[in-house]
């Protein structure tokens, strides 16, 4: 390994380490500075987990992606939501940035779902993905709804974790 490499290497360990902290995960609870019991520590984790990889990977992915493959899932290319974000201002990307990751996510999701036949692996988990989204987005943080369904949020949990498999990027 050269100096070069070695170099490197420690720059992005000391960066990852320290400054972006990659190797933690932050839990998004409801109440800051409460107690939480390790099953709800587990909910907000996965919940999180879900939602970061479609807001922030997935729409990451939208954003450096060929936009005329996205226009499969609408008409026209200026309809997609990728065409709309390259072609706003950087100051409304910045302000709007939250709605901008959740809509591109689910573009790309979407733009997943439809390839059907040429990856059925890969079509058959974003579907999956985008219905765990849409689940987790609505009982991110409702703690009422928690207590009521803590069955069905078992098997919501079951299933994010089933389909971990297809969560890279």
């Amino acid at each position: 390994m050269s100096l070069h490499s070695k170099l490197r290497y420690l720059k992005y360990y000391i960066l990852h380490r320290w400054v972006w902290r990659s190797h933690l995960y932050p839990l998004r609870t409801s109440k800051k500075g409460e107690y939480y019991d390790i099953d709800e520590k587990m909910r907000f984790a996965l919940f999180s987990m879900i939602i970061d990889y479609v807001e922030n990977e997935l729409a990451h992915l939208a954003k450096i992606a060929d936009i005329s493959e996205l226009a499969t899932v609408s008409d026209k290319v200026s309809d997609t939501v990728a065409w709309k974000y390259k072609n706003s201002s950087l100051w409304h990307r910045w302000k709007n940035r939250d709605m901008w990751n959740e809509a591109l996510g689910r573009e790309y999701l979407e733009w997943e779902i439809q390839l059907g036949e040429k990856s059925p692996f890969q079509s058959a988990n974003a579907k999956e993905i985008l219905e765990l989204y849409n689940i987790v987005k609505a009982f991110r943080y409702s703690d009422e709804k928690w207590a009521q369904e803590y069955a069905n949020v078992t098997d919501l949990l079951v299933r994010i974790v089933r389909v971990r498999g297809a969560m890279w990027t």
